[in-house]
């Protein structure tokens, strides 16, 4: 039997909207700063202070360095000698999805930072739906029979690839802050929980 597999990478549910007046350059920027290491220096482990500082947002605000995908590591070097790491935006501990710092060193001493950040002065986080609702709700929509999460010959096969006795598919769910429809293209903030790898099955 011919099995097909719908791989859904990402649904929110939303959970709380906050609606600002403001326009929408105010609140989402983007950032391009050059340093002339000869007259400033900044190493790697000053740059969360310099990225509070120079950007000018609120202190609701924090920048952490990301995780290069697969790995454990945070910086990447080329074959110029240039090392390289990004940064995600937290509000009061919550990630906001898609916006990013690149940060680019040489010699340790930070060169150049570009990237996406939000600075909204304020967003309600206040979550209105519990993980277990939002899951279920996120169901509802796909509406599908059954799941890949059910199949025991699928979970035993995510064991095998990570090395890791508890692996399994069913969802996981990460809250975020977002704008609407995934872009900076407005003002509407969502409190929303993530979920990766929901998938749909049909035979």
């Amino acid at each position: 039997m011919k099995r097909i597999f719908s791989i859904l990478l990402m649904l929110t549910i939303w959970c709380q909207i906050t609606y600002s007046q403001i326009s929408n350059e105010d609140l989402v920027k983007s950032v391009y700063v050059e340093i002339d290491t000869s007259t400033i220096a900044i190493d790697s482990n000053q740059v969360e202070i310099f990225l509070t500082t120079v950007l000018k947002i609120p202190n609701d605000y924090e920048f952490k360095k990301q995780n290069i995908k697969g790995t454990n590591q945070t910086r990447e070097v080329d074959d110029l000698g240039y090392a390289h790491e990004r940064y995600e935006q937290y509000y009061k501990r919550i990630k906001v999805e898609d916006a990013d710092i690149r940060t680019h060193y040489l010699n340790d001493l930070l060169v150049l930072a570009n990237g996406e950040y939000v600075n909204a002065p304020n967003i309600d986080t206040v979550v209105m739906l519990s993980k277990e609702e939002a899951i279920q709700a996120a169901i509802a929509y796909i509406g599908a029979t059954e799941y890949i999460w059910e199949e025991e010959e699928d979970n035993n096969w995510l064991k095998s690839i990570t090395n890791d006795s508890t692996a399994s598919f069913y969802p996981k769910a990460e809250l975020v802050i977002c704008l609407n429809g995934f872009d900076f293209e407005d003002t509407l903030f969502y409190v929303a929980y993530k979920y990766r790898y929901l998938c749909e099955r049909t035979c």
